[in-house]
């Protein structure tokens, strides 16, 4: 029992860490869109996706993809892996807070 109990501890960590990088992903693309000078609706325009597709992303309510990520760095003159770096900055940031960085 107790390692079943250790599992799903484990796994919600995961979950949670996920979720969390998912949304620090989606503060990365709000900080270049701002830097860029490009609203969600333009943004969402020149990707061929409705605002709602993006909306769903920003909010967290989906989770970002690797194709999601290349669509928004090709139109914001970037790349995925920048937006990436920039999402691991926020979860490093939100660890040293913790004590855990």
């Amino acid at each position: 029992m107790a390692q079943v109990q250790e599992r799903t501890r484990g796994a919600a960590y995961w979950n949670d860490q996920a979720r969390f990088f998912n949304q620090a992903t989606s503060q990365a693309v709000i900080a270049l869109l701002k830097k860029r000078e490009v609203s969600g609706r333009q943004l969402a325009a020149r990707i061929n996706w409705g605002p709602n597709m993006l909306y769903t992303r920003l909010s967290g309510r989906t989770a970002w993809t690797v194709a999601d990520l290349h669509a928004i760095a090709n139109v914001l003159n970037t790349e995925a892996h920048h937006i990436l770096r920039y999402a691991q900055g926020i979860v490093n940031k939100r660890e040293e807070a913790e004590g855990r960085g």
